[in-house]
């Protein structure tokens, strides 16, 4: 299991949305590198202000299948990403 770095605010494992710290520190780790940040879902890349702004965060394991709003559960996808799981 990763753990949820100390820096980084807790949230309740029960609370739908993840925190923005968590998505912001993500970002900060690949998506001001050269290439930015890549989907997990498309696998484009994004970067910069424009690239932030279209990330989410995601539940690995679907918060309605029971999936935790946890660090371990987390991942960073594109909103046209996230918003394709919803249309399966």
């Amino acid at each position: 299991m990763i753990l949820k770095p100390d820096y980084l605010e807790d949230c309740p494992e029960d609370q739908r949305y993840f925190p923005e710290s968590w998505k912001l520190s993500v970002w900060r780790n690949f998506g001001d590198t050269h290439k930015g940040y890549q989907c997990p879902g498309c696998h484009q890349f994004f970067k910069g202000s424009d690239g932030y702004s279209k990330m989410e965060g995601h539940h690995i394991l679907p918060w309605a299948k029971g999936g935790r709003t946890v660090w371990h559960n987390f991942q960073l996808i594109c909103k046209a990403c996230n918003l394709k799981k919803w249309k399966h």
